[in-house]
């Protein structure tokens, strides 16, 4: 029983390192995904205005991932998520199928990834449908933008996931809290 347990870690040992250690084969095809995948989300910013079903997003990503890169699946479910929508955590799934009339005014959270050779991206996207921010969007994006800005300029090779993680919450808690009215 202990040389299987004994097994069982090096198994264990092998494949983190397997994940974490990335050829330079790897590393070209992980860019490749990320590449493809942004243009997707670009494709979708130019036709996602209000009038149009949040799954149309979705459509337009996968259709420009396939013909464009020959990616034929995603990594995960897409989240097309509009208005209130932003607030389902992991909306897009089949309980909450991204099938809301997108409306003028509406903030649009999407993040989609495209897979290829079993790598995938993980992009999120947020911006008004309408292409112009009201106040209290702006204030909230502005607050995501500088916790990110932040972790950026603080990360680096050691640096644990949970302080980086820490810092973001500090940033966001020392901003003025916005009105917890919704955010359209």
């Amino acid at each position: 029983m202990q040389q299987h347990c004994c097994f069982l870690s090096k198994c264990t040992l092998y494949l983190y390192c397997s994940r974490v250690i990335k050829s330079d084969e790897e590393i070209e095809v992980m860019r490749y995904v990320n590449r493809i995948s942004g243009e997707a989300h670009k494709e979708v910013m130019k036709m996602m205005k209000p009038g149009h079903m949040e799954y149309e997003g979705e459509a337009t990503f996968k259709h420009y991932s396939y013909m464009k890169g020959g990616m034929r699946f995603v990594g995960y479910t897409c989240i097309c998520a509009s208005g209130e929508n932003n607030a389902v955590l992991h909306y897009g799934h089949a309980g909450e199928p991204n099938d809301k009339l997108v409306k003028d005014g509406d903030l649009l959270l999407f993040d989609m990834g495209s897979e290829y050779a079993g790598y995938t991206a993980d992009v999120t996207l947020s911006y008004p449908a309408n292409g112009k921010f009201t106040e209290k969007q702006k204030f909230v994006y502005q607050t995501c933008l500088d916790a990110n800005l932040k972790v950026q300029s603080e990360l680096k090779p050691g640096v644990s996931w949970t302080d980086m993680h820490r810092l973001a919450e500090e940033v966001i808690i020392k901003k003025k809290k916005v009105p917890t009215a919704t955010l359209r």
